[in-house]
């Protein structure tokens, strides 16, 4: 999985789980586009993920097991912060 499939996925079972839009942050990424750059500004507004530089998020990049296991910690504690028990 790629850093910007992950991020749309978390965001959909983020926004499931919430029965609610994220809202997108805004960012200085020049490296997204397409259907999943909504997805990063959001995960980024979470407080999910940051890019690899200041300016560069790296979306096409591969996440590793250890790097998804460290996102969906942060996606369940943003939810558990919110008040949404984890299912």
């Amino acid at each position: 999985m790629t850093r910007e499939q992950m991020a749309t996925f978390l965001v959909r079972a983020f926004e499931y789980a919430t029965g609610s839009e994220a809202p997108e942050a805004e960012t200085s990424f020049t490296d997204i586009s397409g259907t999943h750059a909504p997805n990063v500004r959001k995960l980024v507004q979470l407080g999910v993920t940051l890019g690899v530089t200041e300016t560069e998020y790296a979306p096409t990049v591969d996440v590793r097991r250890g790097q998804m296991a460290s996102f969906l910690a942060r996606t369940l504690n943003r939810l558990a912060v919110q008040g949404i028990p984890p299912n």
